[in-house]
């Protein structure tokens, strides 16, 4: 006997999902063909962060639901460690990701974008981006989507597989085939550790990590050769 759905699949939650799914890369094109600043990357940051309040707003004030039920909730026990160490096995699977992707004859397509050569501003936006990326991206997939897909369907399995796989997808552009086979092992475990605590935490400490540690060491590098 199959369970039945928790939640059904109202208007709200349908144009909610839509916007966790697949806001990113529509606002993407949309702010593409915009003049000036609109068009920015820094503008695209800004959406980014109004897209993700959007859906907390959506859930609280549409919904009428806690922003608990999309794992927004303070951390329990080891929980902010977890996150740490979720960053720090995602950082040190990339290289071993890159190695195999380049025996099979791909390029890897995860650029560092010449941190070590940017100056102090631009490795600061380039730090705020990658930040914006890690709280965004997971309250939008991991967060908002997976949990509402889950509950729709009452199998994790086919939420975490669904946003995995589309999370994944939306990077194409930014990253080649390569990239996104480098990327698949990372999303596979920032879901897994969020299934896991169900705390949106964890997968944004994890996210931010890998995103953050080389621009930061390059701007340490700068400070310091700057002092001496």
């Amino acid at each position: 006997m199959t369970e039945t759905p928790t939640q059904r699949l109202t208007f709200p939650v349908l144009v909610g999902l839509v916007l966790a799914l697949f806001g990113f890369p529509l606002g993407r094109i949309l702010l593409n063909n915009l003049p000036g600043l609109l068009s920015s990357q820094s503008f695209f940051q800004v959406y980014k962060w109004l897209l993700a309040g959007a859906l907390l707003i959506l859930v609280v004030a549409v919904e009428r639901q806690p922003l608990s039920s999309i794992g927004v909730r303070r951390p329990e026990g080891w929980d902010v460690w977890i996150g740490f160490v979720v960053g720090v096995i995602c950082f040190f699977t990339i290289p071993v990701m890159i190695a195999v992707v380049g025996w099979v004859g791909l390029e890897p397509g995860w650029a560092t974008n010449g941190s070590q050569e940017l100056g102090i501003e631009a490795l600061l936006f380039s730090l705020f981006i990658g930040i914006t990326a890690g709280i965004t991206e997971e309250i939008t997939y991991r967060g908002y989507a997976l949990e509402h897909i889950e509950s729709l369907t009452n199998s994790v399995w086919f939420a975490g597989g669904v946003t995995a796989f589309i999370f994944i997808i939306i990077h194409y552009g930014s990253h080649d085939i390569g990239g996104l086979l480098v990327i698949t092992p990372l999303t596979i475990i920032l879901t897994a550790a969020y299934v896991w605590r169900r705390n949106i935490l964890i997968p944004i400490i994890g996210h931010v990590f890998i995103n953050g540690v080389g621009t930061v060491v390059a701007i340490l590098s700068l400070i310091l050769s700057s002092l001496s």
